[in-house]
């Protein structure tokens, strides 16, 4: 991956806060990192116009993988980079492909349609490279007051790179274990004293390690044209184009033990049957498609008053075929223990099949002003954020019926003479969603301050079957925010908040799983009222070493009402509906320079988790169990240490690094009758770098622990890759 060896200036908005800071003295502070390490992300921007303020002044825990992390871990994927947020669970295992796309849970609530980029939302269902994004910032909790309907669990965004003023150039190659090549270019060049533009390349191709038959290629475009530049009116526009060929992977079957605890397969020390092993065929793909056309306006009126206008077109197409996991029911599993094969057939009818095909386009216009009222300092927002989704779903017809009998320990990968076409149109469906959303802070003293926001969302979703009536629903919701600060000096924010989110049903409409959509549609008798989130937080950020390193902590409960669980086989529709989900938690963190040479980023999380009896019931069979997908313990540690020249004398910089990720074991149904085992990872790197090149070498998982991405209910679980290596070669020119 290409590492950004050259300072990045900060977009016009950001500069615009930075401008303002002797105005309002805890306003936004942009730190710039010079190559030094990790910087106190305390101090960054969130990376969305509708959130101007830092990571320190926003009242909700923020975690950023800074650029600095994404270079160190030679970061490829938006998932790799979760890896490093506590309290997240990746649904799709690396170059996988899940049927609905890259699906995430934050605190075990599902956010599969939480994804954004430069705060815009990022429509589409496919698998998100890093070749294009400069850093990835983690809002937990509910966010609708600023982003509206939906993010009932947080949002997931993604800062893509800008062209800057000063000409900087790099490439690189890279290559590891599975025979995984990648070569990336980035190049940025001033075109007068405003303007600049920016180039970024990226081709990638080979085999996800350890896993059979499964691959991952992909190809990456992505351009930025800035222009005033450091000026009262700045304006970005570009694009980004991404491909992805490879073989989704529906991972492994479990079994259920002699307890009635559903385990992965690979639990039980079956001979002759390892990580490595697969059950996709020859005739599953995954192949999409994303471009996106962006445009982004920021006038600074004056002193006081910034408006930003931000609009996204987006296009996406997918075709995906997919061979299901085979189950292994109590006879399998005792003849895999005494040594003997076992033919079984694959789940699901044989798997999944679909071509997707869509478009969509959002506007947001932002007015930030700053201003006294008598002796009250103010911070105000208004806004207006308006959307439309439109998407085509075909399904698979095959040119001859799939056999679905397979071996456990000896799948079979080729079956020539198969293949499908995607001419039936199985629904279409569009989402339409306008919202206005205005927020207020307000010091009281220098000490106190109080923050209300409000956004009023109208959303409206049709879904319509081959050959049946439109079915539509729409709603208005209202998402309230509202918290209290107290920063007793410019380094310790402490902050109580509560906030509210709606998500209806329909929401995501492009990551709905099945074929047939009669469980999607809004029916007599169906949990049709919008989930609601409603979240409690107390927290304190701090900074200490100058500024140097920041620290986080806070407690929070999140209660989720009438909460769906959207069903990532691809054969039935949501598991459940009106379900209740309570998590209650804390979140630690720390970033940034311990010393000069060595920098730090880390994250725990406790999360305990509870489902509730759902609203107009007087029972549930699941009530006071463990929400699926939620691991009670989560941590990640990640350090750098530049070795210093009476240590190394050598003419560039060398340095170490290394850290861990830990997940403790989960639940992976309601039922609380299947289970995932704790995850470990421990991962190094050695790099070493002067002023024109880079080379460094990474490895993973160490200790060769067996983790695992994906998990569905009680049926399966995907396997990731044992210990790893990759080499990466880069100069700058």
């Amino acid at each position: 991956m290409a590492a950004s060896f050259g300072a990045t200036l900060p977009n016009g908005a950001a500069a615009q806060d930075t401008d303002n800071a002797s105005v309002i003295e805890l306003d936004t502070i942009l730190v710039e990192n010079e190559g030094e390490g990790v910087v106190n992300t305390n101090e960054e921007g969130t990376g969305v116009s509708r959130l101007p303020a830092s990571v320190k002044e926003t009242p909700k825990i923020v975690n950023v993988v800074s650029e600095e992390v994404l270079t160190e871990q030679n970061v490829t994927t938006l998932e790799q980079a979760l890896q490093n947020v506590p309290g997240i669970t990746i649904s799709t295992g690396e170059g996988r492909g899940g049927v609905g796309g890259d699906q995430f849970r934050i605190r075990g609530l599902q956010s599969g349609g939480d994804l954004y980029q430069d705060g815009l939302r990022d429509f589409g269902v496919y698998t998100r490279d890093t070749f294009n994004t400069e850093a990835v910032q983690v809002i937990k909790g509910p966010a609708g007051d600023a982003f509206g309907v939906g993010n009932t669990g947080g949002v997931i965004n993604q800062s893509t790179k800008k062209a800057h003023l000063g000409d900087a150039n790099e490439a690189s190659i890279s290559y590891g274990s599975g025979n995984l090549g990648r070569a990336t270019l980035d190049m940025n060049k001033q075109l007068d004293e405003t303007s600049a533009l920016r180039f970024n390349l990226m081709a990638q191709g080979g085999d996800v390690a350890d896993r059979d038959n499964i691959s991952k290629d992909a190809r990456g475009f992505a351009f930025d044209y800035g222009t005033g530049i450091g000026t009262s009116t700045e304006w970005h526009i570009g694009m980004e184009h991404l491909e992805n060929r490879g073989t989704p992977d529906y991972g492994q079957p479990m079994a259920t033990d002699a307890n009635g605890i559903a385990r992965p397969l690979l639990e039980y020390g079956i001979a002759g049957y390892d990580r490595d092993v697969s059950y996709a065929r020859s005739y599953d793909k995954d192949d999409s498609d994303h471009t996106t056309i962006t445009s982004t306006l920021t006038h600074q009126m004056n002193n006081n008053v910034t408006v930003t206008n931000e609009t996204r077109l987006t296009h996406y197409a997918r075709e995906y075929a997919v061979s299901a996991t085979p189950s292994c029911s109590e006879d399998c599993l005792a003849a895999l223990q005494s040594g003997s094969d076992y033919t079984t057939n694959l789940s699901a009818g044989g798997g999944v099949g679909y071509r997707l095909d869509g478009w969509a386009i959002q506007n947001v216009t932002t007015a930030n002003a700053e201003f006294t009222l008598g002796k009250i300092r103010n911070k105000a927002q208004i806004g207006v954020d308006v959307s439309y989704q439109y998407l085509d779903r075909y399904g698979a017809a095959w040119n001859q019926s799939r056999d679905t009998a397979t071996s456990i320990l000896n799948p079979q990968y080729s079956w020539p003479g198969y293949s499908a076409s995607y001419d039936d149109l199985a629904w279409n469906a569009t989402t339409t969603n306008v919202g206005v959303f205005v927020s207020d802070r307000a010091w009281l003293t220098e000490q106190w301050s109080i923050l209300g926001a409000a956004r009023v969302d109208y959303f409206k979703t049709t879904l319509q079957a081959a050959d049946e009536d439109e079915n539509s629903a729409e709603t208005t919701e209202i998402n309230p925010s509202f918290a209290i600060f107290y920063e007793p000096n410019a380094n310790v924010t402490t902050y109580f908040s509560a906030a509210r989110s709606y998500r209806p049903q329909g929401t995501d409409v492009a990551t709905i799983t099945t074929t047939s959509i009669g469980s999607q549609v809004v029916t007599d008798g169906a949990y049709f009222e919008p989930e609601r989130s409603d979240a409690l937080e107390l927290g304190a950020k701090v900074n200490m070493l100058d500024g140097r390193l920041g620290l986080t902590a806070a407690m929070f409960q999140i209660d989720k009402r009438n909460s769906y669980n959207a069903n990532e086989d691809g054969t039935t529709g949501f598991q459940d509906g009106g379900r209740n989900v309570r998590i209650r938690g804390i979140e630690l963190g720390a970033s940034g320079q311990v010393t000069k040479d060595l920098s730090i980023t880390a994250a725990y999380s406790y999360l305990d988790s509870e489902l509730r009896t759902p609203k107009n019931e007087t029972s549930y069979d699941n009530a006071g169990n463990e929400v699926s997908g939620v691991p009670q313990h989560n941590l990640s540690l990640w350090a750098n240490y530049a070795l210093p020249y009476t240590m190394a004398k050598l003419p560039g910089q060398l340095s170490v690094g290394g850290g861990l990720r830990y997940a403790s074991e989960y639940y992976a149904n309601d039922q609380n009758t299947a289970i995932i085992p704790e995850s470990f990872s421990v991962d190094a790197v050695v790099a070493y770098e002067t002023d024109t090149w880079r080379a460094a070498v990474n490895l993973y998982n160490l200790t060769d622990h067996q983790n695992y991405g994906a998990s569905f209910n009680a049926t399966r679980a995907t396997p990731l890759a044992g210990r790893t290596v990759a080499a990466t070669f880069a100069v700058k020119f």
